[in-house]
């Protein structure tokens, strides 16, 4: 595919996935369907004029008002649809949620002090902009985001090792990718592991979670020149990555 069939598959990906999340929403209220359809026609046309292909963007530039008045309702149900677009959860805001539940649960027993810092978690996670707790990690802010819990030092030291060590469903599967991809032009196991260690590193470094995205950045050579690889092995590593599917 070309960069313009690329570009216009990932907008079409997103706008599928906002008309569906906007329909639900918005079914909710309006029992018609031709109604539903109307307005949800009219909320994809301002979604569309303004720039906003995720939902989750329009809540985090404060625009949810804007989109609502674009809709024509009636004040009752505009608050309404305000109210639940506000209190509306893109998947990946549930999934740091429950990843930031889980780890905060193991060290925090009461939980209404779980909750709490969970919420401060969440509001410092929205202000800067992360929605996977990987990014965090891959930005270097983990202690930024543990400093805003206001925990004493022995808890707070010990939440940024977890943090750190924890692995996201990202990293797992990453982790996993590579090592499919390592076993085609390395055999022995420790030369695997010691080179797996280096790849990693290096795609934390680049901020890549996803083996096809240096693909997609044309960072193949970067990537088998930063593992050491020479000859065979590297040509066939080259060779492998370039014509790498998820499914692979």
């Amino acid at each position: 595919l070309s960069l313009i069939d690329r570009l216009n598959a990932w907008q079409g990906e997103h706008e599928a996935k906002i008309k569906e999340q906007l329909r639900r929403l918005l079914a909710v209220l309006l029992k018609d369907p031709e109604l539903v359809e109307s307005k949800l026609q009219a909320a994809l046309v301002w979604c569309t004029k303004n720039g906003y292909h995720r939902l989750v963007r329009v809540k985090e530039a404060g625009k949810v008002s804007d989109l609502v008045a674009a809709l024509d309702l009636d004040r009752a149900m505009e608050l309404s649809l305000i109210d639940r677009l506000n209190a509306w959860q893109g998947e990946h805001e549930a999934k740091i949620k429950e990843q930031l539940r889980r780890l905060l649960a193991v060290l925090l027993k009461d939980p209404e002090l779980v909750e709490s810092k969970l919420q401060a978690a969440l509001v410092w996670c929205t202000k800067n902009g992360y929605h996977r707790l990987v990014r965090v990690k891959e930005a270097g802010k983990v202690s930024d985001l543990v400093a805003a819990l206001d925990l004493d030092q022995a808890t707070k030291l010990l939440l940024i090792d977890t943090l750190n060590a924890s692995q996201g469903e990202h990293d797992a599967k990453m982790k996993e990718q590579l090592r499919k991809l390592l076993a085609v032009s390395i055999k022995d196991p420790e030369s695997q592991e010691a080179t797996l260690r280096a790849a990693m590193a290096w795609c934390q470094q680049k901020g890549f979670s996803q083996l096809h995205a240096i693909k997609a950045a044309e960072e193949v050579t970067a990537f088998v020149m930063a593992l050491g690889l020479q000859g065979s092995q590297a040509r066939e590593l080259a060779a492998k990555l370039s014509t790498w599917q998820e499914s692979s």
